[in-house]
């Protein structure tokens, strides 16, 4: 249909105006057509709408303004939920994004509110809220105090006519006091003391939760939450108070377990099935028996001192500050396992330690061993048992091979020049001193970086196994990458961009892929900028435009920015193609080039 306003149509037949068939057509077009447009109205009848095509079936689209992206509501016949697939056959109201908020069902006559599927005459998902309640076939108003009788307040009802439960105010205190009034079910309920108050629910008539008001005792199904109580010692909020001057517990038979409280102001866990308590805590010492093994995920912490304990087995804090294990004449430490044996043993009577294993420390100072005669005492760290023997004397630190007499050494480390040499290769940062070695390479320090903060030197020179000396720099186009022929920047200095132009003669190079020495660059961002390879070999973007390409080229800039060609024209070129491209595969490539930015005499 075409849009013409009113305006517009009248201005094409004003005087000595000449219609054209155009005018015509817009004439015919933009009013409403009962035959095409899918609105008409019969004799004798109202006006009636057909939907558009499509799953939804709209019929109508309100806009608060037009022209807009979306209207503000919509009617359809057959609405989805989300405004997107196949609806549901009925009558509703979606937003301007197509989600549906008020539905009629056309099979059932249901309404729902946001939602396609009623359960129910009225089903609303969400809240339903009425400020002077709700009425139906009995008085259910909640909110409405006036008539206190239970036949006028809530009733639950079971078919046909008989009144289970209701829920009602007392007369007597109308303002607070509610019930909930149970006089029959349609089974029998089993557990429901007399004179109690029952909560019926979870299908076949089941028992949930009951408080007696004979005795008050309370028993419930699922867990009790109790978020409020009165204020104890300490800022405690009492969640359970037992007022029986006796013994008292908490119990659960399912599980035959126990917790007590006992007049001797005790607490007892226990095991009912086994007739055996299997914790005790004293309220008035602190003291906890545990009469089996204990497990601490979050570990043990000793908190306060006591006078030192003469047990045996006991672990605590003395009023010295100092933590003590308190073991008659031997402490072993051994794996787990059925099959382990220990690993160290400590006499405790002789002070003498027996490891089966090597001991490794930060520290360790010993006096007067026999095997290493030291009449200052400068040897304050040797290990003599083991086949390899470090020690310090004076202000050196020697590692040996074997006892500490007879073999040779293989580090020292002195104090006064503060030197370390070692005989033989170091291996570094997870790597063995010779581990990928070359059977050439001498070795030294076997790693993986080498960092210096001053100069480093090298007597024979540098060895890597890398191909090219690139430059690194910080200012450059972002669409830089390796391969890329390049070109100072005219509009900006010491910046790097594309080549731009064939056979130009301000390249500088080529953007390097994998430099094997990298100079300029940044000790605090080492990956910033891009290496330029000012020698050696690098692979290059190359095209076709001169021509396949041949191992002996040289190689100049393309038309195309970044990109090299076979020239055989003088003028500047990059250097000489070391590998072949004849575009068989794909227009451009790659070729490695031996970099050598120079004037070309041609050819």
């Amino acid at each position: 249909m075409a849009i013409k306003n009113r305006t517009d149509l009248k201005s094409y037949f004003v005087k000595n105006a000449i219609p054209t068939e155009g005018n015509f057509a817009d004439l015919i077009d933009s009013p409403l057509n009962q035959s095409q447009d899918g609105i008409f109205k019969p004799d004798g009848d109202a006006l009636s709408v057909v939907a558009a095509p499509g799953d939804q079936k709209r019929v109508l689209r309100l806009y608060g303004n037009y022209p807009a992206a979306n209207p503000d509501w919509m009617v359809s016949l057959n609405p989805s939920l989300t405004g997107t697939g196949v609806g549901r056959a009925g009558l509703g109201i979606s937003d301007g994004t197509g989600i549906s908020r008020l539905f009629i069902d056309t099979a059932t006559g249901r309404v729902g509110i946001a939602t396609n599927n009623p359960g129910a005459t009225l089903d609303v998902v969400g809240n339903a809220r009425a400020s002077t309640g709700f009425a139906g076939r009995y008085d259910t108003v909640l909110n409405d105090y006036r008539t206190v009788a239970p036949t006028q307040n809530v009733i639950l009802q079971s078919p046909p006519n008989d009144r289970d439960a209701w829920v009602y105010r007392d007369s007597a205190d109308a303002s607070t006091n509610w019930g909930i009034y149970h006089r029959q079910i349609d089974s029998t309920v089993q557990g429901l003391p007399a004179n109690s108050i029952g909560f019926i629910g979870g299908g076949s008539s089941k028992l949930q939760a009951y408080i007696c008001l004979g005795d008050g005792s309370l028993m419930s199904q699922g867990g009790i939450d109790v978020s409020t109580g009165r204020q104890a010692l300490f800022g405690w909020y009492e969640a359970i108070r037992l007022t029986r001057p006796e013994h008292a517990a908490i119990t659960h038979p399912g599980g035959q377990l126990l917790f007590g409280m006992h007049s001797n102001r005790s607490f007892y866990f226990a095991d009912v099935a086994g007739s055996r308590y299997v914790m005790q805590i004293n309220a008035a010492t602190g003291e906890v028996s545990v009469p089996g093994q204990t497990s601490a995920t979050g570990g043990v912490v000793v908190e306060g001192t006591v006078a030192h304990l003469d047990r045996d087995g006991a672990f605590y804090r003395n009023t010295d500050g100092q933590v003590y294990i308190t073991v008659d004449d031997n402490l072993y430490i051994r794996d787990s396992g059925s099959g382990a044996t220990w690993a160290a043993h400590f006499d405790t009577n002789a002070g003498n330690l027996d490891l089966k294993g090597q001991l490794s420390a930060k520290s360790v100072v010993t006096h007067g061993y026999g095997m290493l005669t030291d009449p200052d005492e400068k040897f304050n760290c040797h290990f003599p048992f083991s086949d390899n023997c470090s020690y310090v004397t004076g202000n050196n630190v020697y590692l040996r091979g074997g006892q500490p007499t007879g073999f040779n050494t293989v580090v020292t480390m002195n104090a006064t020049d503060k030197t370390l040499q070692v005989v033989g290769n170091i291996g570094v940062r997870g790597y063995g001193a010779l581990t990928g070695l070359p059977p050439t390479w001498g070795g030294g320090v076997n790693s993986w970086d080498v960092v210096a903060h001053g100069t480093m030197w090298s007597v024979n020179g540098y060895k890597n196994g890398a191909f090219d000396l690139a430059e690194k720099f910080a200012n450059h186009a972002a669409e830089l990458e390796a391969g890329d022929v390049v070109q100072p920047d005219p509009k900006s200095p010491e910046r790097l961009i594309r080549s731009q132009g064939a056979q130009s003669d301000v390249v500088l190079g080529v953007v390097s892929t994998a430099p094997g020495f990298e100079l300029g660059v940044s000790w605090e961002d080492p990956t910033a900028g891009v290496p330029l390879a000012l020698a050696g070999r690098v692979p290059v973007k190359v095209n076709l435009e001169g021509g396949a390409i041949r191992i002996g080229d040289y190689l100049a800039s393309s038309s195309e920015p970044g990109v090299a060609m076979r020239t055989i024209r003088p003028g500047r070129v990059i250097g000489i193609a070391l590998s072949a491209f004849d575009g068989t595969e794909e227009r451009t490539g790659k070729v490695v080039v031996m970099v050598n930015p120079h004037w070309f005499a041609g050819r």
